[in-house]
């Protein structure tokens, strides 16, 4: 791209809003730049409960829009991306103390007819003693429900929207600096750094889009001439990660006492996410982590629902993300703040368009696109129609979108590969893993093995195809390599990619 040009559309920020509307804007034509300072979905958008998910306690709030159109969003993404994402049964139990079973009824059956689902199961009941379902569940839990949401992976979820931006014609720059924006008469003046060289660049952009969610406060003050609405809360959801202990591949869904739900999620073949906790962010953002009362939070209500019982030496590892909430009305209960998106416009010199987005959820972020570009059609009058509902993201190009029978036909064909390989590299990369596989007709072509089955073509693609600059890159975002790499298997993948200059 010629940065001498004037850009249609700059976005600040890598997370899945900024990839998601750097998608959509290029394949309708639209010029494109996203900057992000760190890496693609380092911050929240990698640190979410990954699910794409209807949310069924925000119809206790009344938010049946944004339940609708979460619910319809589940279906479009298991078709655009259908190597990454599949139907996940949880197991709702039952708690009379805490929610009328009546209520629950009534909610699981808006959920399963609000969306018009197609090609998601409908609820049933389930009968806790006598299911195996109800193995683990302590006796006092007699019975729940069992219905449906889709399980995603959500960092690739951003890198693909990216990817496919790229592959559109957009620029995508990560770890790059955005330091200020200037108006002119008919374009921002954009100035960013390439934090590993120090060069720094001006850009000529007609429109700007802020999707830096949580930074969204603190970057305000490098937009000269810019008065943004300040409703923004900023709040942290901590997760844990232990060894899942229950056979099946169902989730759990627990009530906790202060009526809040919490999600016990099969994760990586043998282990369980347990999240989320919510509370005000204290603190910088770049420091959030979870505190002992939230892990002891989570423990409390796992221990109250599991005949296993739970004690700090059983957490494995923890994350934290934090998610920038739309709020008008200071003082309300988080429970009570919507997780439905804003997009506030702001026009500079009357001319200069900046569009902030506040709020929002993974599973939204698609349609979130859409409407960003439908308020930005009277300044992009050449630009295509919305598109990205039907075309699948990289690697989901599957025949009828059929994961299931494309993975037999996939290990049939690579028969002398491991099949934990197999199955990483198909639900990783769908049909782009026989891209990642061409030419190998012996294990011995995978090149070096850095531990367990991570081998360097994976690696050497990654690098090449999907903008992965530094260890960290593959081993936790682009994969869960990291996860089961030694500290030793890490540092030694860390040297490799230093010494091959990648």
């Amino acid at each position: 791209m010629n940065t001498n040009q004037t850009l249609d559309l700059f976005i600040l920020g890598g997370g899945i809003n900024g990839a998601g509307v750097a998608r959509d804007a290029s394949g309708r034509g639209v010029s494109v730049m996203l900057c992000e300072k760190d890496d693609l979905a380092q911050g929240t958008s990698s640190r979410t409960t990954k699910f794409i998910h209807g949310g069924l306690r925000y119809l206790e709030q009344f938010e049946f829009s944004l339940v609708r159109k979460a619910l319809i969003e589940r279906e479009v993404i298991l078709n655009i991306a259908p190597h990454i994402s599949f139907p996940l049964r949880l197991i709702f139990i039952n708690n009379d103390k805490i929610r009328n079973p009546l209520l629950i009824r009534t909610g699981l059956f808006l959920y399963d007819h609000l969306g018009g689902r197609r090609l998601i199961p409908s609820t049933d009941k389930v009968n806790l003693i006598s299911s195996p379902e109800g193995f683990e569940v302590k006796e006092q839990y007699s019975s729940g429900y069992g219905y449906w949401d889709v399980w995603t992976d959500d960092a690739r979820m951003v890198i693909l929207n990216a990817r496919d931006a790229k592959r559109n014609g957009a620029e995508i720059r990560t770890r790059t600096e955005f330091i200020g924006a200037e108006p002119q008469e008919d374009h921002w003046i954009v100035s960013i750094r390439d934090k590993a060289t120090g060069v720094q660049e001006r850009i000529r952009a007609r429109i700007l889009f802020d999707a830096t969610g949580p930074w969204l406060k603190s970057n305000s003050s490098k937009f000269a001439g810019l008065n943004r609405p300040n409703d923004l809360r900023l709040v942290q959801g901590s997760h844990i990660i232990l060894k899942k202990w229950w056979q099946g591949s169902h989730a759990y869904v627990l009530q906790h006492t202060d009526k809040r739900i919490v999600f016990v999620v099969p994760y990586l073949d043998d282990r369980a996410i347990v999240g989320t906790t919510e509370r005000d962010l204290e603190g910088p953002i770049e420091e959030a982590s979870i505190l002992p009362s939230e892990q002891d939070y989570l423990l409390d209500i796992l221990n109250s629902h599991f005949k296993r019982q739970f004690g700090p030496d059983d957490v494995i590892s923890s994350y934290s993300g934090v998610r920038p909430l739309f709020d008008r009305d200071e003082g309300k209960g988080l429970s009570t703040v919507t997780r439905d998106y804003h997009l506030n416009m702001t026009m500079v010199n009357d001319k200069l368009p900046i569009i902030s987005a506040y709020g929002g959820k993974l599973t939204t972020y698609r349609v979130l696109a859409e409407d960003v570009l439908n308020m930005l059609d009277p300044f992009l009058p050449n630009s295509g129609n919305p598109w990205t509902a039907d075309k699948p993201l990289p690697g989901g190009d599957i025949p009828q979108g059929d994961f299931n029978s494309w993975y037999v036909d996939f290990t049939s064909d690579f028969e002398f590969l491991d099949e934990s390989l197999l199955k990483h590299l198909g639900t990783t990369y769908g049909a782009e893993a026989l891209d990642i596989l061409d030419g190998v007709s012996d294990k011995s072509d995978l090149g070096r093995c850095f531990g367990s089955y991570f081998y360097e073509r994976e690696a050497l693609w990654l690098a090449e195809h999907e903008m992965a600059k530094v260890a960290d890159d593959i081993l936790f975002r682009r994969t869960k390599h990291g996860l089961f790499l030694t500290t030793e298997e890490r540092d030694n993948f860390e040297n490799w990619m230093i010494s091959t200059n990648l």
